[in-house]
């Protein structure tokens, strides 16, 4: 790999790249792993036991540099937004998604194998789309990860969920993808962000 992730500190110089900016909003039902990603993707997060969350009730923001692969000269700027999908949040995603150029949808892929579990993702999913759709933002890259495929027999595989939340049609005509792994062992973010990152590069 010619990368890594890291929080930073950018300081400006003569001569110097300048990063690209990407802003990117992290939404999810509640306990899919959304502020576990976060912690892993910028604190370097390898022991589920380092990790203590609670459900998020307004927002949380990290950040991370991406560094292009080997051969090209691109580092760019990630923030990270995370928001709560509790009952009141569609107003703070309209907030905040006019000003994100992507979307990291987190799917909790053991609520899913449940019926409850699985009614629920749909009406997050409904929520956030109508959102888009009245944003105005529908052009946005999104990266779509079954989380906690790490949890064995208790979950459902990537196949078993798109098919279950039927979603190439949920998002037809839009820009996604459907990824898979997990949030604490940190298997498969890597990947999200180097979609992401490639859907917005200039």
């Amino acid at each position: 790999m010619g990368f890594w992730f890291s929080r930073f500190v950018y300081l400006p110089c003569s001569g110097c790249f300048q990063p690209e900016i990407l802003n990117v909003l992290v939404v999810g039902a509640t306990d899919a792993g959304k502020t576990t990603t976060l912690y892993h993707l910028t604190r370097t997060v390898t022991d589920s036991s380092d990790l203590l969350t609670l459900p998020t009730t307004g927002f949380n923001v990290e950040f991370l540099t991406h560094y292009a692969p080997q051969g090209r000269k691109t580092i760019t700027k990630v923030t990270l937004w995370e928001m709560g999908s509790k009952v009141g949040m569609k107003n703070l995603w309209s907030n905040y998604i006019v000003e994100c150029e992507a979307i990291f949808f987190l799917l909790d892929s053991k609520a899913c194998a449940t019926e409850d579990g699985l009614d629920k993702t749909k009406e997050v999913i409904h929520n956030f789309l109508t959102v888009m759709d009245l944003k105005q933002k529908n052009h946005l890259p999104i990266y779509v990860m079954a989380n906690k495929q790490d949890l064995g027999e208790d979950v459902l595989t990537p196949l078993e969920i798109r098919r279950s939340l039927r979603l190439d049609g949920v998002f037809a005509g839009k820009k996604w993808v459907l990824g898979h792994g997990s949030a604490l062992t940190g298997d498969g973010l890597e990947d999200a962000i180097n979609w992401l990152v490639a859907q917005t590069s200039s």
